[in-house]
């Protein structure tokens, strides 16, 4: 199934680090300040290119790599 290809996809995706990270100013729409910094992540595939992670984040929670994923991001 899709499900299941995307999920084998997730565990290269981790074991190969093909997590994008981009960092999002939060502007205050009254002042144009940027009051914070949002980092979003993005599957850079090999073959299929970025992935959206609409697609690919619940899948990770469910199959319990999300952790993983998260252990990228932050280090």
């Amino acid at each position: 199934s899709k499900r299941a290809a995307i999920e084998r996809g997730l565990r290269d995706a981790i074991t190969e680090r093909q997590f994008v990270l981009y960092y999002q100013p939060q502007v205050e729409p009254k002042s144009g300040l940027v009051r914070g910094v949002e980092t979003l992540v993005r599957w850079n595939h090999p073959e299929s290119g970025f992935v959206s992670p609409g697609t690919f984040i619940p899948i990770a929670e469910n199959a319990g790599l999300i952790v993983d994923i998260g252990r990228i991001i932050l280090y």
